[in-house]
Order: structure tokens, then sequence, then C-alpha cells
């Protein structure tokens, strides 16, 4: 991936934007430096109406003495608002970003290290903010006096910094002023692992039959030694070194080991790849791929052989377009492919996507040699509808969890578009693996 792409998918603020696009960003700054409310423009002009026309004019002291009060009610709280977003605005233009990338896993809050203490005692005021750049779920909670911000990533990635937009209103909802302001704290959000706690991939040394391998040479010498048991024949005795150690020893066979393989692994990205991430991270953290692995991902040119280069790989991976997923998969394959002692592990998405094509062709080309982790959020048999219908993207998941919940059906056909493979779904929300037994039961049901 060159660096202007990386860029670009680090700071979304740095794209061009469309000459409607900055005209409407231009009216809501507009709006947002406005300091009074549209309660607040109510207010203060039936307050000045009570005020000059009725208290004035026709003497009227009730409304007199109410206008005026919420004139001044008005006055104090908009100096109260204004003072305190000036002063907020210079503290943060002072405040110096840290350059160390704060780690924040996907799914489960994290402080960022950004706070505010003074605002927390200004009396007639509230201070709160969102994130406009990175998307996540954002929290404000209270320790010690101080406003600690408490972020839940909905999507892997690196950014760059971070655009918060700054609210100061007053306790009364009569006054506001709101700005934008560019934080460059970098952060890095990674995949989460749900509640998967073990996945298996690769099984590594295992014990075989009692002779070595037909097909592979013998590894060790042809006998092992032990301790005589009552069973075991006398012809296999070590007379010699009973008559030295007094001890009876006998021949045994020894047993062949498989050697482990290999393990050359790849991430397809997709809007709803997060579940197959996390599966892939796990699969690294748990040390299930084996010795010698290897782990690529689309837009991710060279491949991670460390698990800290794997949890870098993975992040990354999701500033790749949508339609460029599973594009470098061929290459990857047919690179480590030519190796006999290659085992090829390839995650999924759960929902058809434009990867699908390049992964079908892929399996058409390797067979069962593939071995494909499909990773899902959970699996629905029924669409959802109405508002539930209405809170999901286009891409199927939800804005507050940013799970990837696929359909049956959508299920179905990719495992309709991948057989051939050798397939295992994992479900990253209720951390059960699905093997090919469980998935011809659940095609029948």
């Amino acid at each position: 991936m060159s660096r202007d792409r990386r860029s670009q998918g680090a700071r979304p603020w740095l794209r061009p934007r469309s000459s409607t696009a900055r005209v409407v960003a231009a009216a809501r700054r507009a709006v947002d430096a406005f300091p009074l409310t549209s309660l607040g423009v109510v207010v203060i002009s039936g307050a000045s109406i009570a005020l000059l026309h009725y208290g004035i004019d026709r003497l009227d002291l009730v409304l007199l003495v109410v206008g005026g009060a919420f004139i001044a009610l008005t006055g104090l709280s908009l100096l109260a608002v204004v003072s305190t977003s000036i002063g907020l605005w210079a503290h943060l233009r002072r405040r110096t970003a840290a350059t160390e990338a704060v780690e924040v896993e996907c799914g489960h809050p994290h402080r960022t290290g950004f706070s505010l203490g003074v605002v927390r005692w200004l009396p007639f005021v509230d201070v709160t903010w969102t994130w406009v750049e990175p998307p996540a779920e954002l929290r404000i909670t209270v320790d010690r006096g101080r406003l600690i911000e408490e972020v839940t990533g909905q999507r892997r990635g690196v950014v760059a910094g971070v655009v918060r937009r700054m609210v100061v209103r007053d306790s009364f909802g009569l006054c506001a002023i709101a700005w934008t302001w560019r934080d460059d704290q970098p952060l890095r959000f990674v995949p989460t692992v749900g509640a998967l706690r073990t996945i298996e991939v690769i099984r590594g040394m295992s014990a075989g039959e009692e002779l070595p391998h037909p097909e592979a040479p013998a590894e060790g010498g042809p006998f092992d030694m032990r301790h005589y048991a009552p069973g075991d024949p006398i012809r296999f005795v070590l007379w010699k070194v009973f008559a030295k150690s007094r001890e009876l020893l006998v021949r045994t066979p020894e047993r062949a080991l498989e050697p482990a393989r290999q393990t050359a692994a790849y991430l397809v990205t997709s809007r709803a790849d997060e579940a197959a991430a996390g599966a892939a991270r796990l699969a690294v953290a748990a040390g299930v791929l084996g010795t010698g692995w290897s782990l690529g991902a689309d837009g991710c040119p060279e491949p991670a052989t460390t698990p800290g280069m794997a949890l870098d790989v993975l992040t990354r991976s999701a500033s790749t377009p949508e339609d460029r997923g599973g594009n470098d998969l061929a290459e990857f394959l047919s690179h480590h492919a030519s190796r006999d002692t290659s085992r090829l592990v390839v995650f999924v998405p759960g929902r058809p996507g434009p990867w699908l094509g390049p992964v079908a062709a892929a399996v058409r080309s390797h067979g069962a040699r593939l071995e494909l982790v499909i990773g899902v959020d959970g699996i629905s048999r029924v669409r959802p509808r109405g508002l539930e219908r209405l809170l999901r993207r286009a891409d199927g998941t939800t804005a507050a969890t940013g799970e990837t919940e696929v359909l049956v059906t959508e299920l179905q056909e990719v495992l309709h578009a991948l057989r051939g493979a050798t397939v295992t779904v994992v479900d990253r929300r209720a951390g059960q693996i699905f093997t090919a037994d469980h998935l011809r039961a659940m095609e029948a049901a």
C-alpha cells in the first residue's frame, strides 16, 4: 500500500470534499458559533417584548420584573458560555499531543488520555464533546473531579488524530457554542477476539503410528528403550545393559512424529470482516499457527512473521477499499503454495461481497488444500424489520456495537460459493466454533 493511501485512510478529513459539502460545513460552523440556542432566541425575544412593550410602555410592573429577570439570566448564561469557550479554546490550543499511539481494542471501552478538569466545577456551564472522525462510541465519565473520555471503537484501523466537536452550553439550555478541534493524538484500533477462547487451525507435532510415515524419511533411531514391563517379549531385553546396570531395559519401536507444517494465513477484508480479523488475531496470539508461520492481508504487501507485526497487519488492512477485498489473495497463495510444507489458511467474512469472487477462484485452484475460517458475530434466521432494520448499516453492522450478524441465507451463499475447501465457522459473539458436521445440520434444517 502506498503512503498516500495510508494517509488518506488514517486521516479522513484530508480527503477532498465537494463544493456542496464545503458549503454545508461552513453553514454548520456559523450555526455552531452563534451563542444563542433556539430556546434562547425565544426566551430573549419574549423577555424583550415583556420588558419594553408591556413593562416600560404600559407600566406593567409584573412583566417588567419578569422580562428583566429573563434578560439578566440570558445575559449571565451568555457571559458564562462565551468566557468558558474562549478559555477552553485557548487551553486546547496550548495542549501538547502525545506522540505514542494509544491502543484501543474494538468493542471494549478504553481511556484515550484526554480529560478536562477545571470546567467540571464551573457554575451554570456544561462541557461535552463527541467524535467526528473516526467513528466511535464515546462516553464521558467523572473521576476525581475531571471529565474522562472513554471510547469504544467500532472499526479497527490506524488513525493519525481525532476530530472532536466541543460543545459548551449553559445549564438552562439558553446558550451554546460549538466548534471542531483536531487532536494529533495517534490511535490504533485493534480487532477484538470477543468471546472466542480457542481456535483450531493446526495441531503442530502430533503422535503418529508405531511405524515411520511411509512417504517421509525416518527421523531418529529405529528403536527406543524403556524399562521392562510384564508381558514384554524376552528377545527385546538388552542383556548387556542388564549385566552392567542390573536394570531390565527393553527395545521398543520408536513412535513416528508428523512434522508440523508451516502455516501461511491470510485475511480477506470487507466491511463485515471484524469477526474474521478477531479470529485471525486469536490464532496468532494463541500460537495455534505453529512455528515459522506467516500472515498476510489485503492492502499489506509484506506478510507478518511475528505477533506484533501480525497485529499491525490486521489493523492496517481495514483501510483497504471494499472493491479490493481478496484481490491480493491469488498472489499470496501462489507464493506459498509452491512449498510442499505449507498449510494454507484463509480468514474470510461471513457476508457476501466483492471478495467472494477472488476467494472462490482460489478454492477452485487449490481445492481441499485450502482451509477457510469464516468469522461471524452471530447467525440470525430472521431478517431485521422496523426500527432494528433502520439501525443497521449497509454492511449489516449495528451503530452501537459494530457487530456483523449474518443471516443463514447469506452464510449459505458463502458456503455454496466456497464449496470444495475445508470450512470452519467461528462465532465471535457466542464463542462457538461450527465444524463441517454442524454446517451440514444447519443447512438441512
